[in-house]
């Protein structure tokens, strides 16, 4: 293994004297020749200055290793290092290569075909160190472009309908800070998707060594659908309102094939199996760090955020297939709770089973 970059800028400081942490960004790119060397530019201009770059070619078959090496070469800056995989390994491994390429406090992935204003760092920095309240990751809004750079849309719905504060129990939130932007602190146990896409996260690196799956091999692609909520259920998150960078829609973009029409139009998905698959291995690998995790996250809370993530139904059936979950939630499966979800399968939807999974939760 090649040695870790370790940041070679000057150490600043902050007006009362303590250090700014370092953040390591990670550039994965694969067949983005047409797009990589802005997103290069958008990290080069960052006003904040503690980060170093590694930018990680998952042996693209077009001309994006020699657009980087020109890029790189052309801005002289040591902050960025070029590696290249040996072979095709997909989006996840392609990321965790960068990661274990770096060593910093927080974590930003930046896809080759998307781009960062200036301020990105900075803010989310700023959001991760406020006093409000910590997360294991920070997300913001992205605008959406074409494959000109053409502006299309002024953010991204699905972080829009994501936003806590417009549905859900209130102790889904921890802290709202009235600023600019706004910052939205997320329970780690509220479900569902919050978040926009992996361009917009920064994690910290603790939350991503906790979580990094066993096997990233099998998330070639989506991989944010796994580190997101993942990182999320150990740590938290924090929401910047504020659109801070640009995803791009184009012909090789596997999110977002479909049309822009208008409100509520998705933004992408996984097909239901991939999905199924990834919440799987993210589970799985929770509960085989379980005893780990327990001074940070009780083990009785983990189980009942599991239980949620999947479902009554696919956490049952899961453990039935895989000794690592059974093991961890094996108690919570008592013959009661399979008895009320088969009944609840045969009531209507809307009412007796709902009333079940309550008395039994």
């Amino acid at each position: 293994m090649e040695k870790p970059l370790r940041d070679p800028t000057p150490v600043h400081l902050t007006p009362d004297g303590a250090r700014l942490p370092t953040v390591a960004v990670l550039v994965g790119c694969y067949n983005q020749g047409a797009f990589v060397e802005e997103a290069l530019h958008s990290v080069a201009a960052q006003t904040y200055p503690e980060f170093t770059c590694v930018v990680v070619d998952d042996c693209s078959t077009d001309d994006s290793a020699r657009r980087i090496q020109a890029c790189l070469a052309g801005m002289d800056d040591d902050r960025f290092r070029f590696v290249r995989q040996d072979r095709n390994r997909g989006q996840m491994e392609t990321m965790l290569a960068g990661l274990d390429a770096s060593e910093s406090v927080f974590v930003a992935f930046l896809d080759a075909d998307d781009a960062w204003d200036p301020e990105f760092l900075e803010y989310h920095i700023r959001a991760h160190l406020d006093p409000a309240g910590a997360a294991a990751l920070s997300c913001s809004y992205m605008a959406v472009v074409d494959e000109q750079s053409r502006i299309i849309a002024g953010g991204q719905s699905n972080f829009r309908a994501g936003d806590p504060r417009r549905h859900g129990p209130p102790e889904r939130l921890l802290a709202v800070v009235d600023d600019d932007p706004a910052l939205v602190f997320v329970n780690r146990g509220a479900t569902g998707w919050i978040w926009s896409t992996t361009s917009a996260m920064v994690f910290r690196r603790d939350a991503l060594d906790a979580v990094r799956p066993e096997n990233g091999g099998a998330i070639r692609i989506s991989a944010d659908a796994y580190l997101a909520p993942a990182a999320h259920i150990v740590g938290g998150t924090v929401r910047l309102e504020k659109r801070l960078g640009r995803y791009r829609i184009h012909r090789d973009n596997g999110w977002a094939h479909g049309r822009l029409l208008g409100a509520g139009q998705p933004m992408g998905g996984v097909d239901a199996e991939r999905d199924k698959m990834v919440r799987r291995l993210l589970v799985a690998r929770l509960c085989a760090a379980a005893d780990r995790l327990e001074p940070y996250l009780p083990k009785h809370e983990l189980r009942g955020i599991l239980v949620a993530h999947l479902g009554w139904r696919e956490i049952i059936e899961f453990a039935d297939a895989e000794p690592v979950v059974k093991q961890f939630v094996g108690a919570w499966i008592t013959p009661m709770r399979r008895l009320a979800l088969r009944l609840s399968a045969l009531m209507p939807r809307f009412a007796w089973r709902a009333r079940i999974k309550k008395w039994l939760s």
